[in-house]
């Protein structure tokens, strides 16, 4: 076996190990997998879609991409096995195919060599810890289908292309609309190689045809022209460090592009298109840096090979220094990632799971929403901010006014969403510093304090 194939297979490894990383440490899941799991347990329960989520919102139709949770649930159809086990499988399968296909564009684009270089950033950043893990969000599905969309159409798989296409649709809303945008670009760019425009169309084709579905839910008129971003604020901290080591990662990006521009002729053009577009998805939410994934990784490979040739003598040892400052950024991204599924946390919801009514209904922040229906079944007032939900704006707000308010204020909004229980944990003081809940609430004569174990304290409303 040649040397790159031994690289190849060194890097496809890593890059799943890294996506594996909640298997080992299931403390770092994120909140969205306790959701998204629930949900596809439905699908595989009732063999199909579910049509309303009893826990979300207090009760709210099922409005989320619905082909996604059918895509985690069906290894469990498959093989047999539990959901859980085929929610990690199916990230991984996809996370590996997308790894693939993200090394074969490279290759053809711009050579063995600097593909490797790429794959290196596509398989190890922290982006992958974020959003493309063992219990992958939608986009990092969507990362793996725009990879594999943009590989069938450089290929003029037009057969791929559509399928691809109708599944991202009905996978990730935000990663079709980003992907049917891209490829019309792209189309428009491959005048003169009519195999590869008319592969691109296709894809738009099939993106819009899939985005057509959305229009004839009931649900869909109250929110598709008013979408939400309260709670995807774009950080220039993170958009630096998510991409690997600091940051350091976009000054290999801007040597690949200072070098290959003396190859623009050669170089698609869509691909200059892709990173631009995806810059600008970059700063209308941070949700959206998998789209900007596949353009950066693959355009800081080429900067790397650069680097790599002119320091001649030196290049293996600037390759091991990039190899090691991305582990330790990878690492410690993860060491300040702050688990909130923790002992503590999950022993309050299995608490709550055995000693609160089954209609009972919990106020506490969205995303520990997601674990109190996940965990302990019961309805919450608010979990998942972007998925069509009902009055998402108006409940943000009242959540947050119940953290800074009063007594009053606080049974007010209780009675209004028809909440009977508060759960607050240690980690919302420092979300919160100036509100001072967790000590203010133990003195109102409205709520009645249930549990305490240091980690999470849960308040009933007094009738």
């Amino acid at each position: 076996m040649r040397p790159p194939s031994w690289w190849l297979l060194a890097l496809l490894l890593t890059g799943l190990l890294v996506r594996a990383v909640p298997l080992f440490l299931p403390t770092y899941i994120d909140p969205d997998h306790f959701y998204h799991e629930r949900i596809a347990q439905a699908v595989v329960n009732q063999q199909g879609t579910p049509s309303w989520d009893a826990l979300s919102y207090g009760g709210r139709p099922q409005t989320y991409y619905p082909f996604y949770h059918v895509l985690l649930a069906v290894p469990s159809f498959l093989l047999g096995v539990d959901l859980r086990s085929a929610y990690a499988l199916s990230s991984l399968l996809l996370g590996l195919a997308g790894m693939l296909a993200f090394y074969s564009l490279a290759k053809n684009l711009l050579g063995e060599k600097t593909a490797l270089a790429s794959l290196l950033f596509f398989a190890v950043t922290p982006l992958a810890f974020v959003r493309a893990t063992a219990f992958s969000r939608p986009d990092g599905f969507a990362l793996s289908l725009l990879a594999l969309l943009a590989l069938f159409i450089y290929k003029r798989k037009l057969l791929s292309v559509a399928l691809l296409g109708l599944s991202l649709a009905l996978a990730d809303l935000p990663g079709a609309v980003f992907g049917a945008g891209l490829f019309a670009v792209w189309a428009f760019l491959g005048r003169g190689k009519k195999l590869a425009r008319n592969a691109a169309l296709v894809g738009v084709s099939f993106l819009v045809l899939g985005l057509l579905y959305y229009l004839f839910l009931p649900w869909a008129s109250f929110q598709l022209s008013s979408v939400t971003l309260s709670s995807e604020e774009v950080s220039s901290l993170n958009v630096l460090s998510i991409f690997g080591f600091g940051g350091a990662a976009w000054l290999f990006v801007a040597l690949g592009l200072w070098e290959l521009r003396r190859s623009f002729s050669r170089f698609p053009a869509w691909l200059w298109a892709w990173l631009l577009l995806g810059v600008l998805a970059l700063a209308v939410a941070i949700r959206n840096l998998s789209f900007a994934a596949l353009p950066v990784c693959l355009f800081a490979g080429a900067g790397l090979f650069e680097a790599a040739r002119k320091t001649k003598q030196y290049s293996k040892w600037l390759v091991a220094l990039v190899i090691v400052a991305l582990s330790i950024q990878a690492t410690l991204y993860y060491a300040t990632l702050d688990p909130l599924a923790s002992p503590g946390f999950m022993d309050s919801l299995h608490w709550a799971r055995a000693n609160t009514a089954e209609n009972s209904t919990f106020l506490s922040l969205w995303d520990r929403g997601h674990v109190i229906t996940g965990v302990a079944g019961r309805r919450v007032v608010m979990d998942g901010y972007f998925e069509f939900a009902p009055q998402a704006d108006e409940r943000y707000s009242d959540i947050i006014s119940f953290f800074h308010g009063g007594e009053a204020n606080a049974r007010r909004i209780m009675q209004k969403w028809n909440a009977t229980h508060v759960l607050l944990d240690s980690r919302m003081p420092a979300l919160f510093p100036s509100s001072n809940l967790s000590n203010r609430i133990r003195g109102w004569s409205s709520f009645e304090n249930l549990f305490d174990n240091g980690v999470v304290q849960i308040y009933r409303l007094r009738s």
